[in-house]
């Protein structure tokens, strides 16, 4: 059986971003990312989550990102 969003949870790992990161860059809780990823993301929520991916890969390699939190799937 395939986990639900197994290509957000592959990103995340090559990345080396952890899920509350993501939560935190997002604006929620990492329990509330953790079960949103328990189904299928919608592809904006999947853009959302790969746009945090992204900038938060680029911080660690010291390029820096806007430095604001983002809304969680728009809640």
């Amino acid at each position: 059986m395939i986990k639900a969003n197994a290509d957000i949870r592959r990103e995340a790992k090559n990345a080396n971003v952890a899920h509350w990161q993501i939560a935190k860059w997002l604006g929620c809780s990492e329990s509330t990312f953790c079960r949103k990823l328990r189904d299928e993301l919608s592809p904006e929520e999947k853009a959302m989550v790969r746009q945090a991916i992204k900038e938060l890969s680029k911080a660690k390699h010291g390029c820096g990102n806007d430095g604001y939190m983002r809304e969680a799937f728009g809640a």
